[in-house]
């Protein structure tokens, strides 16, 4: 009887080397005549509305949008680099309306995608999160280095700060291991 159980658990566990599993190698540096690409994806966020994969990158002032049905890939020009060091939260996509919202340095991107265009929030200090009220499209942002959270007024395009932490961190040693916490705001559409 033991041998049965022992039996079976190596012909599962056999069983997952021979799974037919289909993986598409898509290049789209060869489409283009070159073979090396110095920016590459920094943070990446699926927008499952539009079929589309965003990507904020590195090394360069851009946003990527790339369209998984057909496999296009339109970079628009942002006014500033993404600092190297942002995660996850630094990129956020109002699914009301498919504008991408991208911490820069010191500054908000909007993008919209629609139709190619972006704006530029200069902001006092630099922020590492992003939230997107869907109902107004303006924006929150905070971080460690500012006691206060910016509210990005995207209709009057200003920015205003609002009190809300009692401390403020230089930033250092931002790609430590582990990271640094992070601070973080949501919106409650309810």
């Amino acid at each position: 009887m033991r041998w049965k159980i022992i039996l079976s658990i190596l012909l599962i566990s056999i069983q997952g080397g021979f799974a037919a599993v289909t993986v598409r190698k898509v290049d789209f540096l060869a489409a283009a005549g070159l073979k090396v690409n110095g920016a590459g994806p920094l943070l990446i966020r699926m927008d499952a509305e539009r079929n589309r994969l965003v990507v904020a990158n590195t090394l360069t002032s851009s946003v990527s949008i790339i369209d998984c049905e057909n496999r296009s890939v339109c970079n628009i020009p942002i006014s500033s680099r993404v600092p190297q060091y942002l995660k996850s939260e630094a990129l956020a996509i109002d699914s009301r309306t498919g504008n991408v919202y991208v911490i820069g340095n010191k500054t908000l991107e909007v993008v919209f995608p629609g139709i190619n265009k972006t704006r530029h929030f200069p902001t006092n200090k630099q922020f590492e999160m992003v939230a997107v009220d869907e109902n107004s499209g303006n924006a929150f942002l905070v971080g460690r280095e500012s006691r206060d959270m910016a509210f990005v007024d995207l209709h009057n395009n200003r920015v205003r700060y609002i009190p809300w932490s009692e401390k403020e961190e230089s930033a250092m040693n931002l790609n430590q291991t582990p990271p640094p916490p992070i601070r973080k705001v949501v919106c409650d559409y309810g």
